[in-house]
């Protein structure tokens, strides 16, 4: 399935990388939320988007905007790969 710029993206509930639930829906009418689709963790292409994210972070706090990654890769990747990248939004 896919969605059009600016259109709402379907309601999804995933585990971050501390293992707790993150709902697309409980940003809804609090914060913009963005969307960080990637295809692999540890994946050249991966590590400079990510880096970008991490980089611009006081951008997306100034818009009061929630980055929010989402991936195919298990919880446990996630949270080394966050460790490793200095993500500190959820993945």
């Amino acid at each position: 399935m896919s969605i059009a710029v600016g259109q709402t993206a379907p309601d999804f509930t995933l585990l971050n990388q501390e293992k707790k639930e993150v709902k697309l829906s409980d940003f809804v009418g609090k914060r913009t939320s963005y969307l960080c689709g990637t295809p692999l963790d540890w994946s050249p292409t991966c590590t400079n988007e990510h880096a970008c994210f991490v980089n611009e972070m006081k951008a997306f706090e100034t818009l009061d905007a929630e980055v929010l990654g989402v991936s195919v890769d298990s919880v446990w990747s996630h949270k080394a790969y966050a460790e490793k990248m200095g993500i500190k939004y959820r993945c």
